[in-house]
Formats: C-alpha cells, sequence, structure tokens
C-alpha cells in the first residue's frame, strides 16, 4: 500500500523549513556587514543616536533579504533533500512505489512561498524601504549640526568657502574654543579674510535656517586679494567679533523633498509609470517611425530610456523572485545524485548554481537596460535553471548503469585501470614489508597501548577536521562575497563593453584584500562544526575514556588557529596593501571613475609647518615632482597672536634642500604695524618645511580608513607621525594602525568564544552549531564596530578602542572554558 502523500508532502517540508531558515540567516549577516560597518561609523560621526542608526540597519535589510531568499530555497532545498538521500529516506519513498514525484510535489509548494516572499519583498518593501533611507538621510544631513564635527587640531572645511581651526574644544563657558584660525572667502572672487583669535565659540543659527553663528574673542585679521598683492590690509586688534554663516549649498538641496526613482516605485506606482512610459514611447515611435533618427533626438532617447527602465524594473520584480520556484525544483535532482556527501557539499553546489544564474541574470537585465534585448528575456535566466532541472529529473530515470554515454565509459576504463595500477604497487609494497617486520613489530610493542601515541594520533586527527571545515567554510565565504563583487563589476563591465579580462585580474587581488574579515569567520565556524560533529559520532567521549580532557583536546584547534592569525597578519601587512592599491586601480578602471588617490579642493589646501609656526595655502602640489603651484605662506608667532609675514609664490619646487621661487613677493609686518614689500628676484631660494609635510597633508585628504587598507603597520605610523606635525587630526591613522594588529588576533577570540558553545551544542547536529556560530559572530562584530567608531571619532583612545573587543570577549571565552564539563 503506497503511503500516504499527505503525511510525505509534511514531512518534506518540515525538513525544509530549518536549513532553510538557517542559510537565510547566514546569507543575511554575510550580505549585511559592509551595511552595518557603515551605519555605525555615520551614527557616531554625525551623532544621529541610537534609534535613528539602528532604524538605518533595519531599513537596510529588504535590498539584501531578496537576494538571499532565492540563495537560501536553494541551499534548504538541497540539505534536505540530500539527508533524505544519505539517509536512504528516498530509498524507501522508491520501493513504496513513488518515484522523483513525492518530494517534487511539497518542494514546489515551498518554492511557490519562497516566491511570494521574495516578491513581497522586491514589489512593496525593498521600494518602501530604499525611499525612507533616502528620506532618513536627508533629514538627519539637514539637522546634524556641523559645529559638533569639530575635532582639535583638524582642518574644518566641509563648509564652502570657509575653514576653521582650533587648538583645543572645553565642554563648556564662553570661549569653549581656543587658539582659533578662520579663513573665508568671499563666493565667486578671490578675496579672503584670514583671523586669528586667542578663543572662539560655534552654533547653530537661531533662526534655524542651517547656518552658523561664529563669535571670535581677543584677535587679529588680515584681508587679501589673489589678484591684487597691494591690497593686503590688516584688520586692527578686536575684542569680540561676530561672523554669520550661511547655509550650504548641500544644505539647501537637503531642505528640498527627496524625489523617487524607478527602484523606489510600489508596484501601483511602478504599473501606472509603465502604462504611461509605453504611451509616450508608442507616440514618439509614431512621430519617427520605427526607425531611430539620424542622429537620435532627445524626446527620443528620453522616451526610449524611460520606457525600457519601466519594463526592467517590472521584469526584473518578477523573474528574481521566482528564481526561488525554480531553484526549490532543481534541488531535487542534484540533492538525490550529488548531494550524499553532506551539508558541505550541498553547500558549495548552492553556490556554484547561483553564481551561473546571477552571470546569467545580470548580464541579461543590463544588455535589456541598454536596449540590445527585449526586457521580457530576462526571464532567460529561469529557463536555464528550469532547462537544467528538467534534464536532472530525465537522468533519474535511469539507473546507475544505464543511459551511460560515451565519455562516461571512457572515464569508467580509464578509472578502473588506475585502480589495476594501484592494486599492483600495492601487492609489491606487501611484499617488502614482509622483510622489514620483526623490526616494525619492535617498534609498534614499545608505542603501542601508551597514551603519548595516542594523544599525537588525536592531535592529527582534530587538526585534519578543523582545516577541512575551515577550507569548506572559506570558500564558501569568499565565494558569496564574490558574487556581489561579481554583480557590481559585471554591471561595469558590460556597461562600458570591457572584456572580462580585468575582472579575472582583480579576484585575486580581492581575495588578499577579504582575508581580515573572512578568516575570523572561517575559524569560528570550523571550530564550532568541528567538535559538534566529534560530539554527534562520540569520538568526544571516547577521548574523555581515555583520560584526555576536552581542554587538551582544543590544543590543536587553538595552535592552528594562532598560525593563521600570524599569516593573516603578514598577509595585510606585506600583501595587502599593494593588492588593495591595485584592486582600487582595476575596479575604477572597470566603473569608468578615477581612482582616488587625493582630494583637490576648489579654494585650494591648508596645512600647518611642523612646529605650527607657519600657516601654507597652497592651489596645488604635486608630490611627484615636489612642486607648488599658487604657494602662500603666512608667518606666524602663536604666542603674541600675530602675522609677522605673508609670502607668495607663483610655483616652488624643491632642490633637495631649499625652495626654489619662480614669482610673487613678501611683505612682513613689524610691531608697530609697519610693512616692507619684496619682490622675488628670479632663482630665489628660501628656508620651509621639507615635502614630507605636504605629502602628507594631501593624503590625509584621503578617508583615513580607507587609506588603512592600503598601507602598512609601518606606513601607517610613519604617517601618522608626520601629519601630527603638521596640524592634523590623526585619531583615525592611530586608530587603523592599531586595528591592523588587534584584527589579525581576532580568529583566536572567536574561536576561543565559540569553543564552551560547542561542547554545549553536543549531539544537536552541525547546522545547530553553524546557527550558534553566526550568533556570536553577529554579537563580535557588532561590539568591534562600535568600538572603533569610538575610537575613530575620539570618544576613546585608539589603542583602547582597538584591543577591548579582544580582551571582553577572550577572557570571556576562557572564563566559560573553565566551566565545560572535562
Amino acid at each position: 500500500m503506497r503511503p500516504y502523500p499527505g503525511r510525505v508532502s509534511r514531512y518534506v517540508l518540515m525538513e525544509l523549513w530549518t536549513p532553510t531558515l538557517l542559510a537565510l540567516m547566514v546569507y543575511l549577516f554575510l550580505l549585511l556587514t559592509n551595511h552595518f560597518f557603515q551605519v555605525a561609523e555615520q551614527a557616531l560621526r554625525l551623532d544621529f543616536g541610537f534609534l535613528v542608526a539602528l532604524k538605518m540597519v533595519a531599513l537596510g535589510i529588504p535590498k539584501v533579504l531578496a537576494l538571499c531568499i532565492p540563495m537560501a530555497t536553494l541551499l534548504g532545498g538541497l540539505i534536505a533533500v540530500g539527508r533524505l538521500s544519505s539517509d536512504h529516506e528516498y530509498i524507501a519513498l522508491q520501493g513504496a512505489g513513488r518515484g522523483p514525484g513525492a518530494l517534487m510535489f511539497p518542494l514546489a509548494i515551498f518554492g511557490l512561498l519562497a516566491s511570494l516572499a521574495g516578491a513581497y519583498v522586491l514589489a512593496e518593501l525593498y521600494p518602501a524601504s530604499s525611499f525612507k533611507v533616502r528620506e532618513l538621510q536627508r533629514m538627519t544631513l539637514r539637522s546634524s549640526n556641523l559645529a559638533s564635527n569639530l575635532t582639535p587640531r583638524v582642518f574644518f572645511t566641509r563648509i564652502p568657502n570657509f575653514v576653521l581651526f582650533v587648538d583645543e574644544i572645553k565642554t563648556d563657558g564662553e570661549g569653549r574654543l581656543q587658539d582659533v584660525l578662520v579663513i573665508s572667502t568671499e563666493p565667486n572672487t578671490q578675496r579672503h579674510q584670514l583671523l586669528l583669535a586667542r578663543g572662539g565659540d560655534v552654533y547653530p543659527s537661531p533662526d534655524g535656517s542651517g547656518g552658523l553663528i561664529l563669535d571670535l574673542f581677543d584677535g587679529v585679521g588680515q584681508l587679501y586679494d589673489d589678484r591684487q598683492p597691494e591690497s593686503i590690509r590688516r584688520i586692527r586688534a578686536f575684542a569680540s567679533l561676530r561672523e554669520k554663516i550661511e547655509p550650504s549649498v548641500v544644505q539647501k538641496i537637503y531642505e528640498q523633498p527627496t524625489e523617487k526613482a524607478i527602484a523606489n516605485y510600489d508596484t501601483r506606482e511602478l504599473w501606472s509609470g509603465a502604462r504611461e512610459a509605453s504611451e509616450r514611447w508608442r507616440e514618439v515611435r509614431a512621430k519617427f517611425g520605427d526607425i531611430a533618427p539620424a542622429p537620435p533626438s532627445l524626446p527620443y532617447l528620453e522616451a526610449g530610456k524611460r520606457f525600457r527602465d519601466f519594463n526592467v524594473e517590472f521584469h526584473s520584480r518578477l523573474a528574481l523572485p521566482f528564481a526561488s520556484f525554480f531553484f526549490a525544483l532543481l534541488a531535487v535532482p542534484l540533492g538525490v545524485r550529488r548531494i550524499r556527501s553532506g551539508k558541505g557539499a550541498g553547500f558549495a553546489m548552492s553556490l556554484m548554481v547561483i553564481l551561473i544564474y546571477w552571470t546569467i541574470y545580470t548580464s541579461l537585465r543590463n544588455a535589456a537596460l541598454r536596449g540590445q534585448i527585449d526586457p521580457s528575456l530576462i526571464w532567460i535566466a529561469n529557463g536555464v535553471i528550469l532547462i537544467w532541472c528538467s534534464w536532472g529529473l530525465w537522468r533519474l530515470r535511469w539507473p546507475g548503469g544505464q543511459n551511460v554515454g560515451l565519455l562516461r565509459r571512457l572515464a569508467r576504463k580509464f578509472r578502473a585501470f588506475l585502480q589495476r595500477r594501484a592494486e599492483a604497487r600495492r601487492t609489491e609494497a606487501a611484499k617488502s614489508i614482509v622483510g622489514r617486520a620483526e623490526t616494525e613489530l619492535v617498534e609498534l610493542t614499545n608505542l603501542g597501548g601508551t597514551s603519548s601515541r595516542f594523544v599525537r594520533r588525536t592531535d592529527q586527527y582534530v587538526a585534519v577536521q578543523y582545516l577541512k571545515v575551515l577550507g569548506l567554510t572559506l570558500a564558501s565565504a569568499y565565494l558569496i562575497f564574490g558574487l556581489v563583487e561579481f554583480k557590481t563589476l559585471a554591471e561595469g563591465l558590460m556597461r562600458r563593453n570591457l572584456s572580462f579580462a580585468p575582472m579575472i585580474e582583480y579576484f585575486p587581488l580581492f581575495l588578499a584584500g577579504r582575508l581580515s574579515l573572512v578568516l575570523p569567520i572561517g575559524s569560528l565556524c570550523a571550530a564550532v562544526v568541528t567538535f559538534t560533529l566529534l560530539a554527534r559520532t562520540g569520538e568526544l567521549t571516547a577521548m574523555k575514556s581515555v583520560g584526555i580532557s576536552m581542554r587538551r583536546a582544543t590544543m590543536p584547534v587553538l595552535g592552528l588557529t594562532l598560525l593563521s592569525c600570524l599569516a593573516s597578519f603578514l598577509v595585510q601587512d606585506y600583501i595587502s596593501p599593494q593588492a588593495n592599491r591595485r584592486a582600487g586601480a582595476i575596479k575604477a578602471e572597470i566603473s569608468g571613475r578615477q581612482q582616488k588617490i587625493g582630494q583637490l579642493r576648489a579654494h585650494g589646501s591648508w596645512a600647518f609647518g611642523s612646529e605650527g609656526k607657519r600657516l601654507y595655502h597652497y592651489r596645488v602640489y604635486d608630490a611627484r615632482a615636489e612642486e607648488f603651484q599658487g604657494l602662500r605662506v603666512f608667518g606666524l608667532d602663536r604666542k603674541t597672536l600675530t602675522i609677522r609675514e605673508h609670502r607668495f609664490a607663483e610655483s616652488a619646487r624643491w632642490n633637495g634642500e631649499q625652495w626654489e621661487i619662480e614669482g610673487g613677493w613678501l611683505r612682513v609686518f613689524d610691531e608697530h604695524g609697519g610693512e616692507r614689500f619684496t619682490a622675488h628676484e628670479p632663482g630665489l631660494r628660501v628656508t620651509l618645511d621639507p615635502p614630507d609635510n605636504f605629502e602628507s597633508g594631501a593624503l590625509s585628504a584621503i578617508p583615513s580608513l580607507e587609506m588603512s587598507e592600503q598601507m602598512s603597520r609601518q606606513e601607517l605610523k610613519a604617517e601618522s607621525t608626520a601629519l601630527d606635525a603638521s596640524g592634523y587630526d590623526t585619531t583615525q591613522l592611530r586608530m587603523a594602525y592599531h586595528v591592523k594588529l588587534s584584527l589579525a588576533l581576532t580568529p583566536f577570540v572567536m574561536v576561543v568564544l565559540a569553543l564552551p558553545f560547542a561542547f554545549r551544542v553536543g549531539r544537536r547536529g552541525s547546522l545547530y552549531g553553524i546557527g550558534v556560530a553566526f550568533i556570536l559572530v553577529l554579537v563580535y562584530w557588532a561590539v568591534f564596530a562600535v568600538f572603533r567608531s569610538l575610537g575613530s571619532t575620539g570618544v576613546l583612545e585608539p589603542v583602547l578602542a582597538a584591543w577591548a573587543p579582544n580582551v571582553l570577549f577572550s577572557l570571556t571565552g576562557l572564563w566559560m572554558l573553565l566551566y565545560v564539563p572535562s
């Protein structure tokens, strides 16, 4: 009698939920890592509070969830079907007269439910959340107080035509800004005002316009015009001075309401917009004909692009979610035939399928956006998966020895030949062993039964199991991150009609740059899964029975993890900087943007000399040629708060010892208000700060945390020292310097933290262990991101912020390990 179909379907559906939800959690965590770090850094930099930061993290989930649901559906299906196959439950169904259809029906229901969930996320949640993210960012930036972002001894240049520099900031009281330097420029002119003051204060304008009020106390100033050197005018010393700073252009932009993009439209708005775009496209084609005018007119191009954008968005919102349905069907033939080797093989197979699908889907979508194919052809990617599934189901009709093609028969004959050769070699080796039997028997007698021999074998066994899982985890994590990078790079290649050669060169460099993120996750998962499997098979109990404690059993894993930490540090310090620089250049080439190697400000750059006695302003500085263009030097007396001299040079070149000045002049001011003007003679040489000071200043325009990924610890230390002497804030550089070493030890910290949980998981299975591992990773990275942001913004000392998470979690893990039943 055949089993009742409803019971089989319910049983299969119950097998699907657990691995699918776990896979969804794993994929969500991996793909949300970068988003979490960005939000944490913005929260502390812009001071928009914990609730706003939490809301921004939550609003970023739908965008990733739409991609994770198909991936999790495939992996959950492969694991569930693979388990039914490996435990011979599928064979029992065959014995009862049921074929693949007994699995296809529940998997089709499961895939349909996942597709509907994905369609709802992509059609409703993602458009609404992406629009709310843009609106929240606009509101946050509009309401943020620029004055709250002042940092001692760093040039504040976020306000157009305005530069502010302070030595110290007090917490309260009048004149909380100490030793203030203000440089302002009149818009659309070359007239500047330089002010020095003993104290000051800055606060938002009370009228709510977004401007600032700057009060200065006990100061002096100077007015000058770049085009008229004789126009320099000293401002009398003042006891107090008030400057009003108008809202910047950027802030005025944020005052405007956020406009919806096509990706932000909900289903009703998208349908209405697509219908209007289609009608407009028909009107334009009726006017110009089916053949595009030469050259194409602007209305024709705009109507065609809008029509394609709406149709591509419409088909994408259907094709991508319903990939879950086809992935669920594909899990049956792949799970029954291929995944009898465990969950790890299912994970690897799912990533391969996703990579193939995503390559086809991205290629078709970009081609549709460019107008090369019809938008409905995006469904070809789903059709490929359906054909693959049909072919796999057709092959399930044949027993293992039938329907074997020519290539498979040749492969079997070659494999049989290799087996015969191996058997012959084993026979010859057995004959040679007989002659040494007595000697080896004595050696085995001396070693057999001793605890040292068994411990050595145990260490080797545990280490091999750990390395196997670690290798699989690293490969899987790299492939997941690679999928995200592949999507971005493939769009750039197809948009610019480039070959795949740059991408092939990019990914080996990408591996080194992601090691610091992938290795901790891989080490933690490998440790948890290894000891979970040993506990499930009873091998940990066997170790206890011969006197090996559980803490002793962890020694091979801890030792290998320390070696991986050393390798990670060497890679980050010697390989990753060069690899990241080259990878950044390739990515910039693919995307069509210039690589970010510096920043040229609209009104030049400012820098202090090594001892703060000179203030430099230059339009352009060429670090390779060691040459200035438009150099202006102010000689300052910081004690008496006076401007001693003002030098201008059209160009200045470093000759190895001094600067060779071309053009320009020098004005010297005495204590009594007099001044002396001198024009520079040709070939004049003067002594100023060496070029290293300005190379550091140019590099400081790059965001420090991004720059640190392209620098070694020695380079970070040298850069920090040079910038600190020039008046720049080095908090982020010092934070990056300490993070380099602390991040290298993160795998060891995570393994120490995970081992107590691994022993407590026991026989509940590796999936349960992986779930626990990723919860621990999530908690650790959340704490690490908070401390890193606190250190980067100067709330905590960089060395404390870099090492606090490692110390905290290491002590917690060691304390819990002491209470593990040994």
